[in-house]
């Protein structure tokens, strides 16, 4: 047997569900997808992104003379379900945090590797813990392929998966092929993301995202998301729940990942009075302590708001079935959003993505029912990429 298929067959009996082995090299196709990314600041807050290029690049910056990088898939599909009038728990954070799961795993594959095949070969292991581009190297490693919503979709088991690598300097007998992309036509992720953060396929404007602005943003989160959180109040899965690759998900047989009982059986009154003390208790091995305390009780917050944002929500709404509405006329984009009831003011935009794009100003009364209640202007941008629908940024 071959190192290569030894490899394989040792993550299989270690409870992972999917292996390959990529050769190193410098990850040319994602570097302008990378670039332009951040460019357009569609990392949002996660300034740390902009660090270390050229090992996001290329592992070999990781491990000096690295050759080879192993790629694992470790499911983390819940066994049970939180109910869903309950306020919503993204599934990966339901049992322990991954990183020490999938560490402890790699680090035993990589023990029986040394095993078989002495050598004095370096190696690291990692999962979501360094500057590495894991979902490219799950994909070349020929996991699977990276679909419309960015997740690593692999075949026939689906998308809930953790994803860990060993970058090692050990040169195997075999490397597998990328796996071709199976999302064909459809766009269901897109469609049904809550806040238009998938603004096109791999897409991903994550300051619109409801997981980053439930787990790493810190402070407010913004209006124009806020009242499209649902009752979520840690991380989103929707992209997820609605890919059809994911009918095939199985639960989990990671004893790690399955949920406590006092996870499933916290309730919507237990957060509103949830003290520090509670927190520390139930969410003590979870990755919910990403978020932290005080992130946590931001988004528990919106929840007791959702009637004062519901007024914006609607003005919103308004305002974007009419831009629907004057884009299906013919005639020039501008002057038809120049024509629109309350236009205070219309400024063509510069972009590089979107054919046309303009900061609109929308002055409208407070209250409609009560003139003596003022007026709000609110600042908004809409871009349009030539499809049906447009996208809609409020920024103050």
């Amino acid at each position: 047997m071959g190192i290569s298929q030894f490899i394989k067959d040792k993550a299989m009996e270690l409870g992972f569900s999917a292996c390959g082995i990529a050769e190193v090299a410098k990850a040319g196709s994602e570097e302008a997808y990378f670039d332009q990314w951040i460019a357009e600041g569609y990392h949002a807050g996660m300034k740390y992104m902009e660090n270390h290029r050229e090992i996001r690049l290329n592992p070999d910056g990781l491990v000096e003379g690295a050759k080879s990088v192993i790629s694992v898939a470790l499911n983390y599909y819940p066994k049970v379900l939180r109910n869903p009038a309950e306020p919503y728990i993204s599934y990966y954070a339901y049992g322990e945090d991954y990183h020490g799961v999938v560490k402890d795993k790699l680090r035993q594959l990589w023990k029986a590797i040394t095993e078989h095949h002495p050598s004095n070969n370096e190696a690291r292991v990692f999962t979501d813990s360094a500057p590495l581009l894991e979902r490219y190297w799950a994909w070349k490693a020929g996991l699977g392929w990276i679909g419309k919503n960015t997740n690593l979709i692999i075949p026939g088991k689906g998308s809930f998966f953790f994803l860990g690598e060993i970058v090692t300097t050990l040169v195997v007998d075999t490397y597998d092929s990328p796996k071709k992309n199976h999302c064909g036509s459809c766009i269901r992720c897109l469609d049904a993301c809550p806040t238009g953060a998938l603004e096109g396929p791999k897409r991903l404007n994550a300051r619109k995202c409801i997981s980053y602005l439930t787990i790493e943003h810190r402070g407010e989160i913004p209006v124009e998301q806020a009242v499209l959180l649902g009752n979520r109040i840690y991380g989103c899965d929707t992209c997820q729940a609605v890919c059809p690759w994911n009918r095939f998900a199985m639960p989990t047989a990671v004893a790690a990942f399955h949920p406590t009982p006092s996870l499933l059986s916290l309730k919507k009154d237990d957060l509103k009075a949830l003290s520090r003390e509670d927190y520390n208790r139930i969410f003590a091995h979870s990755a919910v302590k990403r978020a932290k305390y005080e992130g946590l009780l931001r988004t528990i917050q919106y929840l007791k708001d959702k009637i004062t944002m519901r007024r914006t929500f609607n003005f919103l709404l308004l305002f974007f079935l009419s831009v629907m509405t004057v884009m299906a006329a013919p005639g020039d984009l501008q002057e038809k959003l120049a024509a629109l009831k309350g236009i205070s003011g219309i400024e063509k935009l510069q972009s590089d993505y979107y054919p046309e794009k303009y900061v609109v100003r929308i002055t409208q009364q407070v209250d409609p029912k009560d003139p003596a209640a003022g007026t709000f202007t609110q600042r908004v941008i809409v871009g349009h990429v030539g499809y049906d629908r447009p996208t809609i940024i409020v920024t103050e």
